[in-house]
């Protein structure tokens, strides 16, 4: 159970959308296999695929970079990384 919790832990980040996805896809056998990092549930991505579908285009293209750059940045660096520049 430890290296689940783990497993979770790691690709959730504590994310309790993504915690309760994962354990619900484990649980119904959804061919998760206990690794230090778990796939994210088709349920979680569906989702991310959603809410990145309603952004302006412009926000679209910042998105690559944002992924690129990690979660916690200042925007002046996301603008210069993605050469868009302000608006």
């Amino acid at each position: 159970m430890a290296k689940l919790e783990k497993g979770v832990w790691a690709s959730s980040e504590g994310n309790p959308f993504i915690v309760v996805e994962t354990m619900r896809a484990h649980q119904e056998g959804d061919g998760l296999e206990v690794q230090s990092r778990l796939p994210l549930p088709e349920q979680v991505r569906a989702v991310i695929a959603q809410r990145l579908e309603r952004l302006s285009d412009r926000a679209k293209q910042l998105v690559p970079a944002a992924a690129i750059i990690g979660r916690d940045f200042d925007f002046a660096v996301l603008g210069r990384a993605s050469a868009l520049g302000e608006a």
